[in-house]
């Protein structure tokens, strides 16, 4: 991934030029528009956290809890910090899998909580768990824009869809026969 400034970045395979998604994925979570709708903790917190599509590692692996399992090529979040390490060496909450875009807020805060805030994440740099601190400390509410309905909607800009039998995909890649589904109304 390249980065663009301000903490967005753009996939290293690029947009396209015709409907301005990501021609692929890894893509970073963090958007342009996030600033002036979130806070700062949010904002940094997106930058931590990277869009994929699951392997078969992934697969066989992210299954605690799960009505459904992962299939290859769902989309998920995880830490950009720690996703180098194999699949069952990264620690708690690093990566999920959610059902819909909808879910994507509480999956990201999750990971936050889980993950990022308590320490568990052993790759994050020490000057972004600093930036951390005083993002928590400091961080001032922005109402317009936030929460689930700003996240799913960030995530249909880098072109994930919901689909019925298959979780989040990308707009790029959707299996053969899935049915993509809009539950967003706004």
């Amino acid at each position: 991934l390249g980065s663009t400034g301000g903490g967005a970045s753009v996939p290293s395979g690029g947009v396209s030029p015709v409907d301005g998604f990501p021609l692929s994925l890894p893509v970073i979570l963090a958007q342009y528009d996030d600033a002036p709708n979130l806070t700062n903790h949010q904002v940094l917190l997106r930058q931590q956290v990277e869009v994929f599509q699951a392997t078969e590692d992934d697969a066989s692996t992210h299954t605690r809890g799960r009505n459904k399992p992962i299939m290859i090529g769902q989309v998920g979040v995880r830490c950009k910090h720690c996703k180098h390490l194999p699949v069952l060496r990264r620690q708690k909450g690093s990566t999920y899998f959610p059902n819909s875009l909808t879910g994507l807020y509480q999956a990201v805060q999750n990971m936050n909580t889980v993950h990022m805030q308590c320490g568990l994440c052993t790759e994050m740099p020490e000057n972004v768990k600093q930036q951390f601190v005083h993002s928590m400390c400091y961080s001032k509410v922005h109402q317009s824009g936030a929460g689930r309905h700003y996240w799913a909607k960030a995530a249909k800009k880098l072109g994930l869809v919901d689909t019925e039998e298959h979780g989040i995909r990308f707009i790029r890649e959707i299996p053969s026969g899935a049915k993509v589904v809009d539950k967003m109304t706004k």
